[in-house]
């Protein structure tokens, strides 16, 4: 089957950060909007919306139909799209897929998470829910432990320092300097960095990821219409998904993202 070329037209979001005073509809709705209106449209035609800890968190379920609901939009082909921390990234892949096979002409895709109104130990239980709960986090284990483990393995088969992995945070804060929707925008050093209280040990608190809110939407058509919304329309060379083995003990080789490997060897070979 021929597919369609696809095109980025439209992109809202909303700042990440503490939103206390709103909720994972209004984040939503702002992003979708920003969105919608960047693009000039007023309509889609189905929406696919990345989360992954509405039941646990806000316990809502069926976000599809409630979100096109909050922009009005109630009656087209909406669903929620789960795959723990890359449901974003999978939302755009369900949309991409929509209108490259010809289904839909104009898809929007988003991501919301509203994590701060819980109490740290309730986000963490979620967060773990996207391992194997049966075998892993019944023990205990936590996210950060897990990473944990395979810091100590990455230094000991690598050589590496503590000094040396800091760098990768002080890189990733650097980057959100000049970026105003970024949670932190301040600049650190390796000394601020290792100088931070230890969370699972080796990692520190400053090399942790956030708990934050935030909602992100992107309106995607195919490329052939795409000059109608936008002069400078963002072409999808490809989009492919992979999987592994959930555990990392289960890996062959731990420190191997092999979804990654696969799934980038598949877009590559499709974008020739």
């Amino acid at each position: 089957m021929s597919m369609r070329r696809v095109a980025i037209v439209g992109i809202g979001y909303t700042k990440i950060g503490e939103h206390w005073g709103r909720s994972l509809r209004d984040l939503f709705v702002e992003a979708a909007l920003k969105a919608m209106d960047d693009a000039g449209v007023e309509r889609v035609d189905a929406l696919y919306v990345g989360n992954m800890m509405s039941a646990s968190l806000q316990e809502q379920e069926h976000l599809g139909a409630l979100l096109a609901g909050d922009i009005g939009l109630s009656g087209i082909p909406a669903c929620k799209v789960e795959a723990a921390c890359a449901s974003g990234g999978m939302s755009i892949h369900q949309a991409y897929l929509a209108v490259a096979s010809g289904e839909y002409d104009i898809v929007m895709a988003a991501g919301v998470e509203k994590m701060t109104d819980r109490l740290t130990p309730e986000v963490t239980l979620s967060l773990a829910m996207a391992e194997d709960r049966e075998y892993v986090i019944f023990s205990g284990a936590t996210f950060v432990g897990l990473n944990a483990l395979l810091h100590r393995l990455y230094m000991h088969k690598y050589g590496a320092e503590p000094e040396d992995i800091a760098l990768v945070a002080v890189n990733d804060h650097e980057n959100a300097v000049n970026t105003p929707y970024a949670h932190f925008r301040n600049r650190v050093s390796v000394e601020t960095v290792l100088s931070s209280p230890m969370i699972a040990d080796p990692i520190h608190l400053f090399e942790c990821a956030p708990i934050s809110d935030g909602a992100a939407a992107l309106i995607l058509c195919p490329l052939d219409k795409a000059r109608k919304f936008t002069d400078t329309p963002i072409e999808i060379e490809a989009s492919t998904v992979s999987t592994d083995r959930l555990s990392v003990h289960e890996r062959d080789d731990p420190l191997t993202l092999m979804a990654i490997v696969r799934a980038a060897r598949k877009a590559y070979e499709k974008a020739k």
